[in-house]
């Protein structure tokens, strides 16, 4: 009877202390790929009360633990804790796969490349485009205008004679594109008279072919001179 209760109570013991040996193993949880504040989190809800040894987290270590991401975990998920973890932080982890429970955005479609018809049909109207603005004569600007009216003038009194169309001369821009000219001159006829006054002309057209719409000169003296 007595050998009878002590092997009970050997067994019983036994029992016991696989009980124990049993809640009292602690595994890792995997925590690669979260950030460092939850993965400590993690580690500690899971029973692990030592200190874990955190290897990265740069020049000035980690300040902020949520700007960090678990990169490596020592040991593996599920193993049975014997020593402090380890875990390897960096800011980004090329191979972490980061849970997450926002639905994923889709990727945005590539560019379709163009067919090459329609390409070579829009490179022909660039050029078609561009040709035609080169074959435009181009805008009558005031400079033309006014040495055009001059020189119009001069040739008119060809017994000498200047139209000071640079120092004495007075422009209005019309909006059709033509200009009105008010502009001193002094001309001589073929007598050798001299004529002083002023020159007043609309002159239209282009900077390749500008045309004196209609002009006069009115003398000092009070006489008009029609071009």
């Amino acid at each position: 009877m007595h050998r009878l209760a002590v092997t009970i109570a050997a067994f019983a013991v036994t029992l016991l202390l696989t009980g124990c040996s049993d809640e009292g193993a602690v595994t890792m949880p995997d925590v690669v790929g979260k950030s460092l504040e939850v993965a400590l989190s993690d580690v500690e809800r899971a029973g692990i009360n030592d200190e874990v040894e955190v290897l990265g987290g740069g020049m000035f270590g980690v300040l902020d633990e949520s700007n960090w991401t678990v990169c490596n975990q020592e040991p593996e998920n599920g193993t049975e804790i014997s020593s402090a973890p380890r875990l390897t932080v960096d800011r980004t982890c090329a191979s972490a796969v980061v849970p997450s429970e926002e639905p994923s955005e889709e990727p945005a479609p590539e560019p379709e490349e163009p067919e090459p018809e329609a390409e070579a049909e829009a490179e022909a109207e660039a050029e078609a485009e561009a040709e035609a603005e080169q074959s435009q004569p181009a805008k009558l600007d005031e400079i033309n205008a006014a040495q055009y009216l001059a020189y119009a003038w001069e040739d008119r009194m060809i017994y000498g004679g200047t139209v000071h169309w640079i120092a004495d001369r007075f422009t209005t821009a019309n909006g059709d594109g033509t200009y009105t000219f008010k502009i001193g001159a002094t001309l001589k006829n073929e007598y050798g008279t001299e004529y002083h006054g002023t020159i007043e002309g609309d002159v239209g057209g282009t900077n390749d072919a500008p045309v004196i719409i209609d002009s006069i000169m009115y003398t000092d003296s009070g006489e008009i001179i029609d071009y």
